[in-house]
């Protein structure tokens, strides 16, 4: 199989894939660091920062081909299905991007070979080989030539739904983006699954989603949802930032720099939609946010230029002492 295509006149991020046969022949090698090095390959060369190149569709095909044949070990399995999902991702992300037209309907076919390669582990007693491939699906499931297939796996999950596990969560989100409406979880006794539902779009538009979101902007969150996701949605759903003022300030307390651009900086560029002007009187939830963030350290070096550039927008001066002089 691997030998059908000429990869020495394929490219992929580095230049030409001649080493790529070589990489995808080590995924069935008994040396374990030449399987490290083939998945860091396919990763960082065949499909870089998820863009895809000319050798991505060979190597998805291969890779296709070496789970249909059951020809690799169950520590690259995982991985290889992982690889898959995200060559999907990106053929999907891309499809309408001139410059990786040329790519995508070869990409296209290797996404609809790879996806009952995929969907053949769904009942595997692997935990965690289950989730990965439960995400790899719904992620190919995006295209449209297998949009027949979204509402078999939408039951699977539903299924999978009425056991009592640590994955309901996880199939929550998938339901979501497989555009389900999981709004009957939005009262789960499960807190995950309860953020999860909220987070949905089909959930977008509804009033106690948000207020569950709004409750869960400062608290201390389940590791399966991130900070970013629920201060995005919140920014989202609500029409004025005195209705979250009070979560906000908390997190702006406890902020380290590095949230710039996802939690105390969206936060801060939706205070002041309005940039502030000199003489400008602010709102109480402006005054207790930005005092907050006068009072964090972590905020205020002044070499962080993305830092400047968040209270440049907000109208804000980059000098803790002259912010400072604002509030009173």
């Amino acid at each position: 199989m691997i030998d059908q295509f000429d990869w020495a006149h394929l490219t992929h991020a580095y230049g030409k894939a001649a080493d790529t046969p070589g990489h995808l022949a080590a995924l069935t090698s008994a040396d374990e660091k030449a399987r490290a090095n083939a998945l860091t390959h396919l990763d960082n060369a065949i499909l870089h920062q998820g863009f895809p190149d000319e050798a991505t569709a060979p190597a998805a095909h291969v890779v296709s081909w070496l789970i249909a044949t059951d020809a690799v070990d169950d520590d690259v399995l995982g991985e290889l299905v992982e690889f898959l999902g995200a060559v999907a991702s990106a053929t999907y992300e891309l499809r309408e991007d001139s410059m990786f037209a040329p790519c995508i309907p070869e990409l296209e076919a290797s996404v609809v070979e790879a996806y009952p390669q995929i969907a053949r582990l769904l009942d595997s007693d692997w935990r965690s080989l289950r989730t990965r491939v439960a995400e790899a699906i719904v992620e190919q499931l995006r295209l449209p030539q297998l949009a027949s297939e979204r509402p078999s796996m939408a039951h699977r999950l539903r299924r999978w739904l009425t056991h009592k596990d640590e994955d309901r969560h996880v199939w929550v989100r998938l339901l979501g983006e497989l555009g389900e409406d999981v709004q009957e979880f939005l009262d789960d006794p499960d807190w995950a699954v309860r953020l999860r539902a909220a987070l949905a779009p089909s959930s977008r538009h509804s009033a106690r989603a948000l207020a569950i979101l709004v409750d869960a902007l400062a608290d201390s969150l389940p590791a399966a949802v991130h900070r970013a996701e629920v201060v995005t949605a919140v920014i989202d759903g609500v029409d004025d930032f005195e209705r979250i003022a009070e979560p906000a300030t908390a997190i702006a307390q406890q902020a380290r720099w590095t949230g710039f651009g996802s939690d105390w900086g969206p936060l801060l560029t939706f205070a002041f939609r309005e940039p502030y002007r000199p003489g400008t009187p602010l709102s109480p939830g402006q005054k207790s946010f930005l005092r907050a963030l006068t009072h964090n350290d972590e905020l205020w070096d002044p070499r962080n230029g993305n830092i400047a550039l968040l209270f440049k927008e907000a109208g804000l001066p980059r000098d803790r002492e002259q912010c400072e002089r604002i509030l009173t």
